[in-house]
């Protein structure tokens, strides 16, 4: 999904897990990301079904599904029919961005000193 503020990816995997991550559009500093600590490269369910609409977006990965609304962001989560997750339920999702410090201009010290 590419919203104003970068992208929200979406992963199903084989063992009916769901990631979600997020990333700037132009970063200052990369992201961390956990790769080391989840060992293999997990693989992605490629028997789910996608059904889009204008306002959402369903995924099917049999028995469970998940609802994703484009605006304001909302991920939810079924085991069949009960809901068991809930991402930005709320809507209070906000993505800050990284911002570079100023610098800081050094004020020149001695050019009156010692003038009399």
């Amino acid at each position: 999904i590419n919203a104003e503020y970068g992208t929200v990816v979406l992963r199903i995997l084989k063992d009916n897990t769901v990631r979600l991550t997020a990333q700037e559009k132009e970063p200052v500093h990369p992201r961390y990301s956990p790769v080391d600590s989840l060992g293999d490269a997990p693989l992605q369910d490629q028997s789910c079904t996608l059904n889009k609409a204008a306002q959402s977006a369903t995924v099917t990965f049999s028995p469970n599904k998940l609802i994703l609304t484009y605006n304001p962001l909302r991920v939810d989560v079924y085991a069949g029919e009960e809901l068991v997750a809930s991402i930005n339920a709320r809507g209070l999702f906000h993505v800050e961005t990284q911002l570079l410090k100023p610098e800081v201009k050094e004020e020149q010290h001695g050019e009156e000193e010692g003038e009399e």
